[in-house]
């Protein structure tokens, strides 16, 4: 088995559910889909979203994509040790300087960071602090 080298964030994943998804973005998506895992803050953001909806066929649709697409496909990395001393150091060092950062985002790096994986994201923006302030490395699958 080849060890996962992509982290995937949860606009990445859901592009899938789009009734236009982003060509370039779903075809480097499925080619690399073995090199990728899906930290457990996202898949958390994914059924949260689901389970927000009302019943109904949009929830269904989406029900079906996270259990026949991405739960088969990705595996499920959890927050783990490592991850939090990462996370609570890159907090301490951007709450020094006056800045900070959305929980779940710098979770999300912090697990990238700790296991030596580039975060996808298509949103590059939403981890700049972060990436500046710690070892983050980020490619977005869009541009």
């Amino acid at each position: 088995m080849v060890k996962p080298f992509y982290l995937l964030d949860t606009g990445v994943l859901s592009e899938g559910i789009k009734v236009d998804p982003n060509r370039p973005l779903m075809e480097k998506l499925f080619e690399k889909s073995r090199l990728c895992q899906v930290p457990s803050p996202v898949w958390h953001e994914l059924v949260y979203g689901m389970n927000y909806l009302s019943d109904g066929v949009l929830k269904e649709l989406i029900r079906d994509y996270l259990m026949t697409v991405v739960a088969p496909h990705f595996s499920i990395m959890q927050y783990d040790d490592r991850a939090a001393w990462i996370h609570a150091d890159i907090r301490a060092r951007l709450e020094k300087q006056g800045l900070s950062a959305p929980v779940v985002a710098c979770q999300i790096a912090s697990m990238a960071i700790s296991n030596n994986m580039i975060l996808v994201t298509k949103n590059p923006q939403d981890y700049k602090t972060i990436a500046e302030n710690s070892t983050l490395l980020i490619e977005n699958w869009v541009e």
